[in-house]
């Protein structure tokens, strides 16, 4: 059973687009640099959090709420990493913004996981592994990343033909899905 949850982590993460796009931006915000490792790790341990005291009915929270929060988590995201370098706020403390917004994408990922179910004997070990999924998928996603962005940001192109058009993309996206969600 746990193998099924694991796939479906990470078929969760890659088929939620709001998720994915949070997670390239962070990549864009802060670079491949030691700040990655620590943005992504405080984004995985805030969202491992309310994933599981949602799915263990802890708490609560509207979904549209949560949904349109994850929205407007992208769009800010990606509008910071418009900014010249450590000006955003989310720029000065990457790792402390990625928890909070963090917090926020496992109460999304625990509605989905709600719509799947836990096996009731097996609750915690299909939990752990959804989340183990998720944590893949996002590692699959950043990997392109990973082995891209160190080269490219040698690069004096790279920022204005890029990482701006990319955010810019991205937070029009976050915008978009944030009324939709909001309406």
């Amino acid at each position: 059973r746990s193998k099924r949850y694991l796939g479906l982590g990470i078929e969760h993460l890659h088929a939620g687009i709001d998720h994915l796009l949070f997670v390239i931006t962070l990549a864009l915000l802060v670079g491949w640099k030691k700040q990655l490792f620590w943005t992504i790790t405080f984004f995985t341990i805030g969202h491992s959090i309310t994933l599981s005291m949602t799915a263990l009915g802890s708490i609560s929270l509207p979904s549209f709420f949560v949904e349109s929060m994850i929205a407007l988590s992208i769009c800010w995201a990606a509008t910071d990493a418009l900014k010249p370098s450590d000006k955003g706020i989310i720029q000065s403390r990457p790792w402390l913004m990625s928890g909070g917004f963090g917090l926020l994408h496992g109460m999304g990922f625990a509605g989905a996981l709600a719509e799947i179910g836990l096996p009731e004997q097996a609750i915690l070990p299909a939990l752990a592994a959804f989340n183990i999924g998720i944590e893949i998928g996002q590692i699959i996603t950043l990997l392109p990343l990973i082995i891209l962005i160190p080269l490219f940001n040698r690069l004096s192109w790279y920022r204005i033909l890029i990482a701006i058009p990319a955010s810019i993309i991205i937070a029009l996206f976050g915008a978009d899905m944030f009324i939709d969600r909001v309406l």
